[in-house]
């Protein structure tokens, strides 16, 4: 017998939705991720995020000014792709020597934090 069998007060076969299965939830919400981003002691002072789109984008709260945008890669819960706004193309790229960076949550925020391109415009 499975849960599925179980009959409500009224005799009645529960519907088929109450038969999913129970899921797990691994991936971070998006308060625990702003959280952790204006949590980080970054040097060139506090930092601020705010769910965009389909990622977060990431001021600096002194200025106003965007630094980076922390993009979750689908189906790779805990992890990350790295952008900084191009003057030059005038929208978001990737940032990584080879043109993609793919990390988790606490090392984005260190190469955010030490990377001069994302501090360019502060």
């Amino acid at each position: 017998m499975t849960a599925c069998d179980i009959l409500n007060q009224d005799g009645q076969r529960k519907g088929a939705d109450s038969c999913l299965a129970i899921r797990h939830k691994d991936a971070m919400t998006d308060d625990e991720i702003i959280f952790a981003v204006e949590a980080f002691a970054f040097d060139a002072g506090p930092v601020t995020a705010e769910r965009r789109n389909r990622g977060f984008t990431l001021f600096h709260v002194a200025t106003g000014t965007p630094i980076a945008r922390l993009r979750p890669v689908k189906g790779h819960d805990g992890l990350f792709d790295i952008l900084y706004w191009s003057l030059w193309k005038e929208h978001w790229v990737h940032f990584g020597p080879f043109g993609r960076t793919t990390t988790t949550l606490d090392e984005a925020l260190r190469i955010v934090a030490e990377a001069s391109i994302f501090w360019v415009s502060t």
